[in-house]
């Protein structure tokens, strides 16, 4: 996964040091709500990706954890029709390109 170095930074800072959104905010010299913002939308970026990899597994029947198979089926449940929809895109996507590199 790649992320940009704001995101790296705010995973670290509350992921590993724990701090709170208010700590690293006065850090970086931002608001609060910015903070909160960016680590949403960074979780949210590695629940997606996390789904991606996961769901082919749990569609083929392959061993995954009980935390695993839970959050294939509450990550979908979560997602509006929306989000479904391209989320499907991106798996289908993904499919034709493992037919391909198979064929090859």
């Amino acid at each position: 996964m790649r992320f940009t170095e704001d995101q790296r930074e705010v995973l670290f800072y509350r992921a590993i040091r724990q701090w709170s959104h208010q700590h690293i905010a006065e850090i970086r010299e931002q608001t609060d709500r910015n903070i909160r913002k960016v680590y949403a939308n960074l979780i949210d970026d590695i629940r997606r990706k996390m789904y991606i990899r996961l769901w082919p597994k749990y569609m083929e029947k392959l061993p995954l954890t009980c935390t695993q198979r839970e959050f294939c089926i509450s990550y979908w449940e979560q997602l509006d029709e929306l989000q479904k929809a391209k989320l499907a895109r991106t798996l289908e996507e993904l499919e034709r390109q493992k037919r391909k590199e198979s064929r090859a």
